[in-house]
């Protein structure tokens, strides 16, 4: 470079993060430009009344290779600690608990799944051993093969009713925030794959100090700056921020893919068709602090749509590590689906949160009488749908996401915190070497 270029990179959730770091070590100058009052994207966490409480992203893998090395990058490794995982699963009226440091005894034990629907799981085998080496996070276009099915007919196809209702099913739910009847067969052989490691990391305060930590290392981070516009004009980028127009020499527009599609109206052919075709998935986190701690080891209760609804997931969030809340006390996050958090709108933070533990009564008891603390977060777009088909047009509309001096970067291709690492590193890549 015979100048240093200046970039500019909207959104500060964990692709912005990333491909802004990334920009900054390699010489660029970097302004990130957040809408929200924090950075964070969905790993915002928030601490009230002495809990610690994760609003979007549950936990981190060693296998998240990308996150791992840019943690350790900033000097943020000291925040992860690793814990035992430990998974729930509602059947029942009861919690059933799955060690994952041990998963094949501890599965066997379990009775969560029938002895004929555990036997019926070695039918997955084949397609496990033919697609494990394409599960990662840098190119799901891979598993395209797999791309013409829900995740529900491929698991009926395969595996039976059972292990669908109870293992397929509420694993999409608390991961796709969607339902197998819409998710990809994909996407639930890209999750078998991805999980299946005995190890896994929390952050000690929280998800949030990830991302903090990152931001406090770049030269320049405005949050709460809306951008409404982004245009290209030769060898310039011009953003309109907060009604203001600054000029670029490049820049990461690092959003959901309606809120991008907003901004660079100009997008056409592949992937504008890919952008507009995506649809959100709302969600609602509702966060209970109790005087006494739930009878359970689990850190992550599988809640299948045959059991409640409603409920996608929740995470026993006090079993997560030491230090999450005060001693003694209980802190669960029920993530609850968009239709559920439309039909709460008008009631009180303490109704909702009342509703939303009715539904969990009939696997966690009657907990009302011991909630001293609650709190909502809404999410207008926690994902976009991976309905089927997704990743066939995702391979067509792919490389025009770097291939401009507007770079694109998200959880478009691999949900989930390294999926959005990633694509931020792929944008900063293709900027360094455009610029070079």
């Amino acid at each position: 470079m015979s100048q240093r270029k200046h970039i500019a990179v909207i959104g500060a959730g964990m692709a912005g993060l990333s491909a802004a770091y990334r920009l900054q070590e390699a010489g660029f100058d970097i302004t990130v430009y957040e809408k929200n009052p924090e950075v964070g994207g969905r790993t915002v966490s928030l601490i009230k009344d002495g809990y610690t409480m994760d609003l979007g992203a549950i936990t981190l893998s060693p296998a998240y290779k990308e996150t791992i090395k840019l943690i350790r990058d900033v000097g943020a490794m000291e925040e992860c600690i690793q814990v035992k995982p430990v998974l729930g699963v509602a059947r029942g009226g009861k919690v059933h608990c799955i060690d994952l440091s041990n998963a094949i005894l501890s599965g066997l034990r379990t009775s969560f799944l029938s002895f004929w629907a555990k036997l019926g799981l070695v039918k997955l085998v084949p397609t496990m051993i033919k697609y494990w080496s394409k599960c990662d996070f840098e190119d799901m276009t891979q598993l395209e093969e797999l791309d013409s099915e829900t995740a529900e007919s491929f698991a009926m196809r395969v595996l039976g009713q059972e292990t669908h209702d109870y293992l397929v099913d509420p694993i999409i739910r608390v991961n796709m925030f969607t339902s197998s009847k819409i998710s990809s067969a994909a996407d639930i052989v890209w999750l078998m794959k991805i999980f299946s490691g005995a190890k896994l990391l929390q952050v000690k305060s929280g998800m949030g100090a990830i991302s903090r930590k990152i931001a406090g290392k770049l030269a320049s981070v405005h949050c709460g700056s809306t951008v409404e516009l982004v245009e290209k004009q030769g060898n310039q980028v011009f953003v309109t921020v907060d009604g203001r127009r600054v000029e670029f020499d490049g820049a990461v527009i690092a959003t959901p893919p309606g809120y991008a599609l907003e901004m660079a109206p100009w997008m056409d052919g592949r992937q504008r068709e890919w952008f507009s075709s995506a649809r959100a998935v709302p969600s609602l986190t509702v966060h209970v602090g109790l005087r006494s701690v739930p009878d359970s080891a689990a850190a992550l209760l599988l809640v299948p749509s045959s059991e409640a609804r409603d409920i996608l997931g929740i995470a026993l969030e006090h079993n997560k590590c030491p230090g999450r809340v005060p001693e003694g006390k209980g802190l669960l996050a029920l993530h609850m689906t968009g239709d559920w958090a439309k039909s709460q709108e008008g009631l009180s933070d303490t109704e909702v949160a009342f509703n939303a533990l009715d539904a969990a009564q009939p696997f966690l008891g009657d907990l009302k009488d011991h909630v001293e603390m609650v709190n909502l977060h809404h999410w207008d777009w926690v994902d976009h749908e991976r309905h089927v088909g997704v990743y066939r047009s995702l391979r067509q509309a792919q490389p025009q996401f770097t291939r401009d001096i507007v770079t694109f970067a998200g959880e478009y291709n691999a949900a989930g915190i390294e999926g959005a690492v990633v694509s931020g590193k792929k944008c900063a890549d293709a900027l360094i070497g455009k610029f070079a």
